[in-house]
């Protein structure tokens, strides 16, 4: 998931954001998407191939992409088990040399501190990285049936929808996952549905789901 305070209307750590009624519920910002030409169309084919999106990441949109990316279902159901673990023997610890040991008081409390650390310090970095992540640059996305192309800043690059990339949809994002090692280094687009106007939609979110694969849990 330092010391300057995130705002509420981005993503924080568990325990710090409020619940939202629905989280996946898409909500158009008023962004105007249009139709562009495709330079490569035959004569026969349609001019208005593509569509042409442009938004800017919040803080909360990174860090709810990247803890999609980061922490699937496994990694997190694999932390609470620690945790619980953790628990279960400090508490298993604490019963058992509490009226022996003085310092097991201490002990069963530093190892409760621990557990609830190893759970929270995923997110704290996460967010950490969310927050070095949002630059207020625009991306702009030309999304053509075959392929994407993407610029924000000083950066170009063109996703093929061929099947060769995995996708997600979460917290009314589409994140589109580049590399095969995704989880570790691969990088993400992070294209938030609420850029798309809601006549588009469902054509941009087909395009996208017919030219990738659906990320396994």
């Amino acid at each position: 998931m330092n010391s300057d305070r995130i705002p509420e209307e981005q993503s924080q750590p568990p325990g710090l954001e409020t619940p939202e009624e629905d989280e996946d519920a898409v909500k158009w910002d008023g962004s105007e998407a249009q139709m562009v030409p495709d330079e490569d169309a035959e004569e026969y084919e349609d001019d208005y191939a593509a569509v042409k999106l442009t938004y800017t990441l919040t803080e909360r949109e990174w860090y709810r992409a990247l803890l999609t990316q980061k922490l699937p279902r496994k990694r997190v159901a694999a932390l609470w088990i620690v945790r619980v673990l953790l628990i279960a023997g400090a508490a298993g610890f604490f019963a058992a040399f509490a009226s022996l040991l003085q310092g097991g008081f201490l002990a069963g409390g530093i190892v409760c501190l621990l557990a609830e650390i190893l759970t929270a310090l995923p997110y704290f970095l996460i967010a950490r990285q969310a927050k070095k992540r949002r630059d207020d640059l625009p991306y702009t996305l030309k999304v053509y049936p075959d392929e994407i192309e993407v610029s924000h800043g000083q950066e170009a690059y063109t996703i093929p929808l061929d099947e060769s990339h995995v996708r997600e949809e979460k917290h009314g994002l589409l994140l589109i996952y580049r590399g095969l090692n995704y989880i570790e280094q691969g990088d993400v687009l992070v294209l938030p549905l609420r850029s798309v106007e809601p006549g588009m939609l469902a054509d941009v979110e087909a395009i996208v789901r017919a030219g990738t694969n659906r990320r396994r849990a």
